[in-house]
């Protein structure tokens, strides 16, 4: 779950997009399990122009279901 204190909004993504990766996520630029803390169905850390972590719950659902229409 997110913290009480949004620090993307307290720290620059400037300054945040040089921290190191793990910092990033602990800062809030992360998903957890793939479904809390999205932004707009993204992983935030995308915003730092990092490439994104973990898929999202619901897109592991999708291919699911591609793959059965497939079949």
């Amino acid at each position: 779950m997110r913290q009480q204190e949004n620090l993307q909004l307290g720290i620059p993504r400037e300054t945040a997009a040089r921290f190191p990766r793990r910092l990033q996520e602990l800062c809030g630029y992360s998903v957890y399990k793939g479904q809390f803390g999205h932004i707009d169905n993204h992983d935030p850390i995308e915003l730092l122009g990092r490439e994104r972590g973990k898929r999202m719950v619901w897109e592991a659902t999708d291919v699911r279901k591609a793959r059965m229409a497939n079949q």
